[in-house]
């Protein structure tokens, strides 16, 4: 066996961004840039009004106080959207709405919260300073300089940012196919009457939405009986449809676990097998020659969401060309004293209470890898290194946050 950062650094080396692909922008949500991109135009393209009031002349108003007001004639009025030619003469002022184009001769806004008008003459009582209120040409961004790098997976933000530019197109890594392929003949799809020692199959939907965080959709999630003989077909045609083949169940040791051998039959090469940690210690990794993946996760679903996430989720996000490839980690206290035996790394469902002065972490009732009620209720990973034994309550471990609690965490 070996260890997980082990385990995890032969995923990265096995794996490579796939190819660019030029999409819409509207298509690029969730993927990453394959090259920086130079902004085509300033950002802001021009000197624009940060307020709605008046543009005016700031030596125009250095005498104006509270006891000396100064009044301004109003020669005309600047919409967004609209250019105009005349420019500001000495003793006038513009109305002005936000966004507008500065015009010629104007230097300074006032907001119109501090000015009074009469007719068409404003008064104001204290100088404006040179610039106030304006947003300069290229404050932002000069043409030819970054606007996003590459490696980071486009998300709101950043789509607005691009469009801003006028981008209608942008080349990012190729998606990978994904297929998922749940094995076990005592399962049935929810729906369907239960017979006698079957269970409902839960991985596909599980993994489906996993996937989904990722701005990924299963090209196929299909389920497979405990035959040698179907596994064998069932593998070898998944492998020909996806980049990555997501096998749940079959991979440990029992009578009826084939996955490793219908791997070899398949012609992938092992990578890894076995992993010291728990649950999921004998997750399956492999690489066929032309750049297939398959992946072997334990059936209990706990552990194939445990897996996905520490092994599956870095794979795929390498191929989309990210560069953070693993769930964000943060060290906490705990809220209560724990005990392990040494020898495995562990993954705990838990809750972390980010919130107010004194942040925590609390381990979750419902451990065992067939049980999901914890892992519904986690937003946290718990993980206690191999070696450890027991941590006292307030003793600081490492909390990986899971995607629906970092997204919003972090702001997407």
């Amino acid at each position: 066996m070996i260890s997980v950062p082990e385990a995890q650094a032969r995923i990265v080396e096995a794996v490579s961004p796939f190819p660019g692909q030029e999409l819409a922008l509207a298509e690029a949500w969730g993927r990453a840039l394959t090259k920086p991109i130079a902004a085509p135009i300033p950002s802001p393209a021009f000197d624009n009004s940060a307020m709605d009031g008046y543009a005016l002349r700031a030596a125009d108003t250095a005498a104006a106080g509270p006891g000396s007001p100064v009044s301004l004639f109003v020669a005309t009025t600047v919409p967004a959207g609209i250019s105009l030619k005349a420019s500001l003469k000495p003793g006038e002022a513009m109305r002005i709405f936000t966004g507008a184009k500065m015009p010629e001769g104007a230097d300074a806004v006032l907001k119109q919260e501090e000015v009074e008008r009469s007719g068409e003459t404003i008064r104001l009582s204290r100088p404006v300073p040179w610039g106030e209120n304006i947003r300069r040409r290229g404050e932002e961004l000069e043409v030819g300089a970054e606007v996003l790098g590459p490696g980071r997976p486009l998300q709101a933000a950043a789509l607005a940012l691009l469009a801003g530019f006028g981008l209608e197109r942008v080349e990012v890594h190729a998606a990978p196919r994904v297929g998922l392929l749940v094995t076990g003949s005592e399962l049935v799809p929810p729906g369907a009457p239960l017979e006698p020692a079957q269970i409902y199959e839960s991985n596909s939907f599980g993994l489906s939405a996993a996937l989904q965080e990722l701005g990924l959709v299963p090209a196929f999630a299909e389920r497979c009986r405990d035959r040698r003989e179907d596994l064998q077909w069932a593998l070898a045609e998944g492998l020909q449809r996806a980049d990555f083949l997501i096998v749940t169940g079959g991979v440990s040791v029992g009578d009826f676990d084939f996955v490793k051998e219908a791997a070899a039959d398949a012609g992938v090469r092992e990578v890894f097998w076995k992993v010291r940690q728990k649950p999921g210690k004998p997750v399956f990794f492999g690489k066929k020659a032309e750049g297939k993946f398959l992946f072997g996760l334990p059936g209990n679903p706990a552990s194939a969401l445990v897996c996905f996430y520490e092994y599956v989720r870095p794979a795929l996000l390498r191929a989309l060309g990210a560069r953070e490839l693993f769930l964000p980690a943060l060290r906490l206290p705990l809220a209560e004293g724990l005990k392990k035996k040494p020898g495995l790394r562990h993954f705990l469902k838990a809750r972390a209470d980010l919130g107010g002065a004194a942040p925590s972490l609390r381990i979750l009732e419902g451990q065992g890898s067939h049980l999901m009620r914890s892992f519904a209720e986690a937003n946290a990973l718990a993980v206690l290194p191999e070696e450890g034994e027991s941590w006292a309550a307030g003793e600081l471990v490492e909390a990986q946050l899971l995607p629906s609690i970092f997204q919003a965490w972090r702001g997407g």
